[in-house]
């Protein structure tokens, strides 16, 4: 029989963590993963609803980050593949992100992440 297993080597957490940052985790246990695993995390991820506040402006401003196939602007849905979604992926509330769009740069403090 020829085949092979992968294995993750997984510690909890209580958020996600924040670029370059590193958590301590409260545990940790080995689980069957690999490449397909993490996809799967990566696609949980999709789907995330994001409340965000324009900093220059006040507006409030509300995205669904979602595949390309899915994305529709007037029902504020942006693929991840948008500068937008780049810049929020990974990102908590409170954080404060400087996002490039059309008419230049803006400043946005994340209020919601809701996920699907």
């Amino acid at each position: 029989m020829v085949g092979s297993s992968m294995i993750d080597l997984i510690s909890r957490v209580p958020r996600l963590p924040k670029l370059g940052e590193t958590l301590v985790g409260s545990s940790f246990h080995l689980g069957y993963g690999g490449k397909g695993a993490n996809q799967a995390v990566m696609a949980a991820k999709l789907g995330a609803r994001v409340t965000m506040e324009n900093l220059d402006t006040g507006d409030t401003l509300h995205y669904q980050i979602v595949g390309p196939d899915e994305a529709n602007l007037k029902e504020s849905r942006i693929s991840f593949q948008t500068p937008i979604a780049k810049a929020l992926i990974g990102k908590a509330v409170g954080d404060v992100v400087k996002v490039q769009i059309p008419k230049g740069q803006i400043e946005v403090e994340i209020t919601g992440v809701e996920y699907s």
